[in-house]
């Protein structure tokens, strides 16, 4: 077997859930060049779908995502995953939790919109 493949780090697996398709796109390319697995989707429903089909380690997301609501997908995540992704970063404009302060455990961290693309990366790089 070829000594680069094997010395490669494992490939880190991203969902990134934002109802902007140019954001998502954004989003998925940046993430894809830095070397990660990225699918991005635009709503609940298939968030929801993907934590369901296949799992992330990483979930990058806007809590205000429609059909549903990010509450709602955290909940999923705290009730219902054997094994929820390691890191969950929101992807804001305004209050992250909504009404719902007893999801804050879930959340790695937090950042406003417009984002700071470097500043994403380092969070997922973080151990």
């Amino acid at each position: 077997m070829d000594s680069a493949l094997e010395n490669r780090p494992p490939l880190i697996r991203v969902l990134v859930v934002d109802e902007s398709p140019a954001l998502r796109d954004t989003l998925r390319s940046f993430l894809e060049h830095a070397g990660y697995e990225v699918l991005a989707v635009g709503n609940a429903e298939d968030t929801l779908k993907a934590l369901s089909q296949d799992s992330f380690d990483v979930l990058a997301m806007d809590p205000s995502v429609s059909e549903g609501s990010g509450e709602e997908i955290l909940q999923y995540l705290g009730i219902s995953l054997k094994k929820p992704p390691g890191k969950i970063i929101l992807l804001s404009s305004g209050d992250s939790f909504g009404e719902d302060q007893n999801l804050r455990y879930l959340v790695t961290a937090s950042l406003k919109k417009p984002l700071q693309l470097g500043e994403l990366l380092r969070i997922i790089r973080e151990p």
